[in-house]
């Protein structure tokens, strides 16, 4: 029940702002199984692990702060769009 009620948020959230803006917010998740993994099975990640969540984690991070200095203005994206 909370793991749908976090995808229905999730969903509305990629509905209502900028993907570049949610996506980051999704790697939450990773800290999340990690917490709980550890609670509930007494496991931890190895290093490889831990290297390959800072290779998303800061790809995600870098995109983010890309789209942000490349913003266009409202009216232009809406023109540069093609209509269906």
């Amino acid at each position: 029940m909370v793991g749908e009620l976090g995808q229905i948020c999730m969903t509305n959230a990629f509905r209502f702002a900028e993907v570049s803006v949610v996506a980051p917010l999704d790697y939450l998740a990773i800290l999340f199984a990690t917490g709980y993994g550890y609670l509930l099975w007494g496991e931890l990640p190895d290093r490889w692990v831990w290297v390959g969540t800072a290779i998303i984690v800061g790809s995600g991070l870098y995109i983010l702060h890309r789209e942000s200095r490349l913003r266009l203005p409202r009216g232009l994206a809406r023109r540069l769009m093609p209509r269906r």
